[in-house]
């Protein structure tokens, strides 16, 4: 999966140039700014650090991690005032030697499986300190902006199987 990743560094960022997308995006900014005001953050998934450029100067410290060592070039390259470091990290089982006051992650909840949502959630737990906080969001399909997907069969009917679980997952 990272060398997917990996060939599409470059696109990473239009998503956030579309016109239609401008007023909910500064919305949404102007919130997180907020919520992660003098906080210690880790960034999980950084990808290009398009979040990151824009929220690292209102933490008081700021980690981006992603596991590909190319997105994090380009991340460093950026200069992004209020980042504190960059570092290698597997999101779906993030660990760190510190915990934080918050973890970010902005399109990677997607990425996870029914069945890997319970290890990162709980691993997540021991990267936060206690009353630390978890900020997630991911895309929402809308017609006409978002790129079009499928699924396989296969791939719908193991969601469709899945969802007895993430009740019980959920309560981990």
């Amino acid at each position: 999966m990272l060398d997917y990743y990996n060939k599409r560094l470059q696109e990473y960022e239009a998503i956030y140039a579309k016109p239609e997308r401008q007023a909910d995006l500064n919305t949404l900014l102007a919130r997180l700014q907020t919520d992660v005001s003098s906080r210690e953050v880790l960034e999980l998934a950084c990808g290009t650090g398009w979040w990151t450029e824009r929220l690292a100067a209102h933490a008081s410290s700021w980690t981006a991690t992603d596991a590909d060592t190319g997105a994090l070039d380009i991340v460093k390259l950026k200069a992004i005032q209020g980042l504190s470091a960059t570092k290698t990290l597997n999101a779906y089982q993030p660990s760190v030697s510190a915990p934080v006051d918050c973890v970010f992650a902005a399109h990677w909840y997607s990425h996870l499986r029914l069945d890997e949502r319970c290890i990162f959630f709980r691993s997540v737990h021991g990267c936060l300190k206690p009353g630390g906080r978890l900020i997630m969001l991911d895309n929402n399909f809308v017609s006409g902006s978002s790129t079009e997907i499928s699924r396989t069969t296969s791939r719908a009917t193991h969601t469709k199987q899945g969802n007895s679980r993430t009740a019980a997952c959920m309560r981990c």
